[in-house]
């Protein structure tokens, strides 16, 4: 192995739209009081573009009337905040997104870290073995220490090996690539309408 195996981004990082509009709002550039902004921004910038004019022009207009149209009061007393939204989320478009080259976070993948990429489970997935048979681990522990939710944590912090938050009965062998798309929410493979009361394991029992 050699460091760019996973350090394969020095230079030229290209953020996810939500990483690039988190740090917006942290620098100060975002107003976090306009209603549903990161969403708004999120989507916007995710959106598919032929030209960064075209972008540029659709970010403006996509922003202006989401506010217009749902948050008249909003619309109305906060036009400076707004149009700043719109300027940082130009910018933010024109720092990462290239649609005349082809060219955005998704084309350039960071091997660091496994959160928008397969990045260490590309090695780290419990089926690459050596030929003398050692197998190159999946346990999350190895790299993290995991610690659980407690109603007081100062008091009972409590560690162990990595628990999905939702019961996935027979998938908990599964890749976490297989279901979480990047910059996307979960969805099923077969259009099951809403399923978001159920858990997993009521379909996928662990029973064979």
């Amino acid at each position: 192995m050699d460091c760019i195996d996973c350090h394969n981004r020095p230079a030229h990082v290209y953020l996810p739209p939500d990483v690039a509009v988190d740090q917006g709002f942290v620098a100060g550039r975002l107003d976090p009081s306009l209603p549903y902004l990161k969403r708004q921004a999120v989507e916007v910038l995710s959106a598919r573009y032929d030209t960064t004019p075209q972008a540029l022009s659709s970010i403006d207009k996509g922003l202006n009337e989401y506010y217009q149209t749902n948050y008249k009061d909003v619309y109305s007393e906060k036009q400076a905040a707004i149009k700043g939204a719109v300027t940082e989320v130009q910018r933010i478009f024109q720092t990462y997104f290239f649609p005349e080259m082809k060219t955005d976070w998704q084309t350039h993948p960071n091997n660091i870290g496994h959160l928008y990429f397969s990045g260490c489970f590309r090695c780290h997935d419990g089926e690459h073995v050596s030929s003398t048979g050692k197998v190159i681990t999946n346990n999350c522990n190895v790299c993290h220490t995991l610690i659980y939710d407690s109603l007081n944590p100062a008091a009972s912090v409590k560690t162990g090996p990595f628990q999905h938050p939702v019961d996935l009965g027979s998938l908990a062998d599964r890749k976490c690539e297989s279901c979480h798309k990047a910059n996307k929410p979960f969805q099923h493979p077969v259009n099951l309408g809403d399923i978001s009361m159920f858990q997993c394991v009521e379909c996928h029992s662990l029973k064979k």
